[in-house]
């Protein structure tokens, strides 16, 4: 299985994955755990079919860091097995304590899509293209179809709808290039990442 690069993920498997500062796996950076999100981009001028991506994590400091994780074969080895259990961020919310399935919803009548609803759990910005807008407040709810993460931006989700206050009244605003930073700086377990 390969992973879609410029996207988030969560790590659904029993393995901690080892995250290295470079492809030489000469020096652990990091790791992630069960449960926790990250973000893979690519690593720059290369093939697709190279056995490393570059991802954006927390690392045991709280801080938002990069690294290299093995996500294809290396010579004389098979696919490491925990790229099985790798989910799409947008596919798995937080009850507050452990992961759970999140469901599709329809936000809009004159949408033929439907979405993944999150909730804000500590204050995060929100961006149109990489221009911040202003915090969104914990208790804002957020709307996806995907876990598209930005190609320079890897710790901001792109976002397809905002329930904002008009009129006095809470509704589903749609957005154009929106963003919302994942908060690695906040967590990324299911019982401290700042999107539920």
């Amino acid at each position: 299985m390969a992973l879609n690069r410029n996207s988030a993920y969560v790590n659904c498997s029993q393995t901690a994955i080892p995250i290295y500062a470079s492809v030489n796996q000469d020096k652990q950076v990091g790791t992630i755990y069960n449960s926790e999100m990250y973000s893979v981009t690519t690593l720059p001028d290369v093939l697709d079919s190279y056995p490393y991506m570059t991802v954006t994590f927390r690392d045991a400091n709280g801080n938002k860091a990069t690294g290299c994780m093995q996500t294809g074969k290396l010579a004389f080895s098979d696919e490491p097995a925990y790229l099985a259990d790798q989910v799409l961020f947008h596919r798995r919310n937080s009850d507050g304590k452990t992961l759970v399935k999140a469901e599709a919803t329809k936000i809009a009548s004159n949408d033929t899509l439907k979405y993944m609803i999150f909730t804000v759990n500590a204050s995060v910005g929100l961006y149109n293209n990489t221009t911040f807008v202003r915090n969104l407040d914990k208790g804002t709810r957020i709307a996806m179809d995907g876990s598209t993460v930005g190609a320079q931006h890897p710790e901001r989700i792109s976002v397809d709808y905002v329930e904002e206050l008009v009129n006095g009244r809470l509704t589903w605003v749609k957005k154009s290039n929106a963003w919302v930073d994942l908060g690695y700086h906040i967590g990324s377990s299911p019982h401290n990442r700042a999107l539920w």
